[in-house]
């Protein structure tokens, strides 16, 4: 993900698009961290329970 973000910035500083980086930066990163929390819940049943147990209503998988 970091080697993207890089990628993406040089990108955005090579096109003059300098005041866009924050904003696009903080896409990639929030892109990132939900793939993350989708693989996890498909791929880890411990996960899955952690989340269920830590959430404010009942639901049931």
């Amino acid at each position: 993900m970091a080697g993207a973000v890089l990628l993406f910035r040089w990108a955005l500083e090579r096109a003059g698009l300098f005041e866009w980086l924050l904003p696009a930066v903080a896409a990639l990163v929030a892109l990132g961290a939900g793939c993350y929390f989708l693989v996890l819940t498909a791929v880890s049943r411990r996960f899955r329970r952690t989340v269920v147990r830590n959430l404010p209503v009942d639901i049931r998988w």
